[in-house]
Order: C-alpha cells, then structure tokens, then sequence
C-alpha cells in the first residue's frame, strides 16, 4: 500500500517532500551547532569571569604592595633627613665652637683648610 501511494505521488510532490525532508534535516543540524554554540558561550562567559576575578585580584595585591613600598620609601626619606638633620647640627656645634675658639679672624684660605 505504501509502496503503490508513493507510486502515485507525482513528480512535484515527491520533489517537495524531498526538499522538506532536506529541510527538517537542516533544522535538526541547526539546532545541534545552536545548542554547541551555546554550550560554547557559558564555557567562554565562566572563562571571562574567573580571568576578570583574578585581574582583580592582582589589581588588589599590586595596590597593597605599592603603599607597602611606599611606606618603606617614606620611613627610610625621614632617616635619612633625620641623619642629614643631626650631621648639620653637629657641624652648626663644631663650627660654633671653632669660632669661640678664634681671637683674630681667620681668612677663608685658613677656613678651608
């Protein structure tokens, strides 16, 4: 029976059911690569977000180790302006003391040596 029904299809009919099954065939491929795409897409957007949480998080590390080294910096300017502070104190006293120490007044000749 079926093979008498198809017998009596015509040629249209048999072109258009053969151009539907071509279609359906399509679709089913299409909705395969969809689904791949999409599958595709959560993998990349997952990717994305880690890459994004770990760019932060090195953002973050490499803002605290700058205002660590920073703060070093800092520390070790003040030593050293204290340091410069107390030498020129102390030549301030010893030049003082030199100059008490002088009756006459020394020429600059005297002074550099």
């Amino acid at each position: 029976m079926i093979a008498a029904a198809r017998e009596n299809l015509s040629a249209r009919e048999a072109q258009l059911a053969e151009h539907l099954a071509k279609i359906d065939r399509d679709m089913r491929a299409l909705e395969h690569e969809q689904r791949l795409f999409s599958r595709e897409r959560q993998t990349l957007e997952a990717s994305e977000a880690r890459m994004r949480q770990r760019e932060e998080v090195l953002r973050h590390r490499e803002e605290t180790f700058r205002q660590k080294l920073n703060e070093e910096l800092e520390t070790k300017v003040r030593q050293a302006r204290q340091e410069i502070d107390d030498v020129v104190a102390q030549l301030k006293t010893k030049t003082t003391a030199i100059a008490q120490n002088v009756r006459q007044p020394i020429s600059t000749g005297e002074t550099g040596q």
